[in-house]
């Protein structure tokens, strides 16, 4: 497959695996439909052992499909995401809400409206919430929330 941006081998190589991912994701959901389809004449057991021979037929393509360092990179990827969701799931309910609104690209102004407490209130709020998940600004915080959206 010829990189998909070639000018940044790093990104490619990330616009490779989640093109991968993506297709293996794809084939995953159109073998559980048919499954699916099917359910109504197989018994519980006839459908366990179905789903377990999908999930090994799709376990036995990623390694011929995915490099060992993709595999690793992957991993990686993968508990860097628990990590932040752990994080995020540390907030209260409050800064929760701060969060979501930051992550709609609300400013300071605008969240201090819709939960009426002042800017500084605010503030203070988003700094707690930078550092609690480790974060360095807004940007950021969009793209966790984006990140855990993508897996709902």
């Amino acid at each position: 497959m010829p990189l998909l941006n070639p000018h940044n081998p790093e990104r490619a190589e990330r616009e490779y695996l989640d093109s991968v991912l993506s297709h293996l994701a794809k084939a995953r959901a159109a073998l559980d439909l048919a499954l699916e389809n099917m359910a109504s004449s197989l018994t519980k057991s006839q459908l366990r052992a179905a789903d377990d021979e999908l999930t090994a037929v799709i376990n036995s393509l990623i390694p011929h499909v995915l490099s060992q360092s993709d595999l690793e990179h992957l991993q990686q990827r993968e508990q860097r995401r628990e990590q932040e969701n752990f994080r995020v799931d540390q907030l209260n309910a409050q800064e929760l809400r701060i969060f979501a609104l930051l992550a709609e690209g609300m400013s300071n102004q605008e969240i201090a409206d819709n939960i009426h407490l002042s800017q500084n209130t605010i503030r203070n709020y988003i700094s707690i919430i930078l550092t609690k998940l480790g974060l360095t600004n807004r940007t950021e915080i969009a793209l966790v929330s984006q990140r855990r959206s993508d897996e709902l």
